[in-house]
């Protein structure tokens, strides 16, 4: 099947992409690399780096943030699908290297689909907070909360909640520094 990664057909590329999609982390391994090329080729069909795409996201975190740089390059992507995907990929990332790829999370927040400003959205709140156990990096987030207050009056009323919630836990944020 690992041949088939290389075929010249998209078709036969993409169905050895759905082959690899179904295997465990450890089994695409070692195909990672032509996994993450597909990623970067944009003459790859949409369906072809969709798959690439779901195929990373079920390796490990350890896996993954090798090929971090390819992720970030998909929030620029043709395909509305592909960039919420990537949005969703990165948010499996250490809050660190999260934090690296803030802007680029941040300038999806005003992006024409609603999916990808919620994801971005999704993904910029937990960047910001993760968890209770360790501290916020507001100071980091604190430059792109105006793409966040834009986000009050977003056509999509989930869209507007979210971003409620988060202006509101900034102001707490911002009060007690």
């Amino acid at each position: 099947i690992a041949a088939l990664l290389q075929h010249e057909s998209a078709d036969v590329r993409g169905a050895a992409l759905l082959v690899f999609e179904q295997c465990d982390s450890a089994e695409c391994l070692p195909h990672l690399g032509a996994v993450v090329a597909f990623l970067q080729d944009s003459s790859n069909l949409f369906f072809v780096r969709a798959k690439a795409l779901a195929v990373l996201k079920r390796c490990d975190l350890a896996e993954c943030l090798p090929h971090l740089g390819a992720v970030v390059a998909l929030l620029r992507d043709g395909a509305p699908s592909i960039r919420e995907g990537a949005v969703r990929l990165i948010t499996r990332c250490s809050r660190e290297q999260r934090s690296v790829h803030l802007e680029a999370i941040a300038a999806l927040l005003q992006h024409k689909s609603a999916d990808v400003r919620g994801a971005a959205l999704s993904t910029f709140s937990e960047s910001c907070w993760s968890s209770k156990s360790r501290p916020p990096v507001f100071a980091e987030c604190e430059p792109h909360l105006g793409a966040v207050v834009a986000l009050l009056s977003d056509d999509e009323e989930s869209i507007r909640q979210d971003a409620v919630r988060l202006v509101t836990r900034c102001s707490r944020e911002q009060r007690s520094v």
